[in-house]
């Protein structure tokens, strides 16, 4: 049997929603929300809990998110095992992350959800002890958890706290155990020299390992210890701005074009795309296929935001 949560606890500058929530109240021993009042409950609407991302899988009212739309776990990832607070980092491709309190098509915000499943589309989600939510539109958490295996579940929701159903849900499995027994994560590996055909830039001997996710304002001050700087983005959003000296290969084509990374496989393999979703994917692809990886995390849209120039 699961242990059980013990607690789950965020950190007063990752809170949840407003006080002013029309949701059930959180356990007292949550911290105060964001200051902003949430939107009243919508009507009831019909729920479909097999909802695939299709418009007509929506209620009548509720704005379906574009296709392309995803949200992902930065961290941890699948299969971790961690230590208590377990670090969480959350994204979302194609969609804006915004507060609580208005629904504006197009945006919403996460909620974390401890050892249960996504919520059907248009469902309210709950506020309780394993249903958090994000409501000052915060991507980030420490959250403590019981020793043993649990599962995170991650939903995107709107202004209202409706649910965007599986389509927009991710969920992983991590296995807690005691402070100090969970394994370091595999430092990164100096860079080889580039290769021409991929435009990429080589650096000198790496003094001090990089670590696996960086923010993407810090790109400039370790881009000469990157082997190559790969934009993740479709061509068309490479072309409308790329951080200098990548190169674009789309994370759909990561699969087949895998071999033109070998020249890298033993140097540190940067990655980037607009806010970090598909980045996120794709590191996880490569690192299963054997390369060490740096993710920016925040995309091209924080390395703008930081006041770096694109090309």
């Amino acid at each position: 049997m699961r242990p059980a949560l013990l607690s789950f606890a965020l950190t007063a500058a990752l809170v949840g929603c407003g006080s002013a929530d029309p949701e059930p109240p959180a356990p007292a021993a949550t911290p105060a929300g964001d200051g902003q009042a949430d939107a009243p409950d919508p009507p009831a609407q019909p729920a479909d809990s097999n909802a695939t991302g299709d418009p007509e899988d929506y209620p009548e009212g509720f704005q379906p998110p574009p296709r392309e739309a995803k949200v992902a776990f930065r961290q941890p990832t699948d299969g971790a095992v961690v230590s208590s607070p377990v670090a969480v980092a959350m994204d979302m491709d194609m969609m804006e992350v915004r507060p609580a309190g208005e629904v504006v098509d197009g945006s919403g915000h996460h909620h974390l959800i401890v050892d249960g499943a996504a919520i059907p589309v248009g469902e309210v989600v709950p506020k309780d002890a394993t249903h958090i939510h994000y409501g000052d539109g915060s991507s980030a958490a420490q959250v403590e958890l019981s020793l043993g295996e649990h599962t995170l579940t991650l939903q995107f929701a709107d202004g209202a706290h409706r649910s965007f159903g599986p389509a927009l849900s991710e969920t992983v499995t991590v296995t807690v155990v005691p402070a100090g027994e969970a394994p370091a994560q595999a430092p990164l590996t100096d860079a080889p020299p580039p290769d021409p055909k991929l435009g990429a830039m080589a650096g000198p001997p790496d003094p001090e390992p990089l670590a696996g996710l960086l923010p993407a304002a810090d790109l400039p001050s370790v881009r000469n210890r990157l082997a190559v700087l790969i934009d993740v983005r479709t061509p068309g959003e490479f072309a409308a701005g790329h951080a200098p000296g990548a190169i674009n290969l789309p994370v759909g084509d990561l699969a087949s074009k895998l071999q033109t990374l070998e020249p890298y496989r033993d140097g540190t393999v940067g990655l980037i795309c607009k806010s970090g979703g598909r980045s996120a994917r794709a590191a996880a692809d490569l690192r299963k296929a054997g390369f060490v990886v740096v993710d920016f995390a925040g995309g091209t849209d924080a390395f703008v935001a930081a006041g770096h120039a694109v090309e």
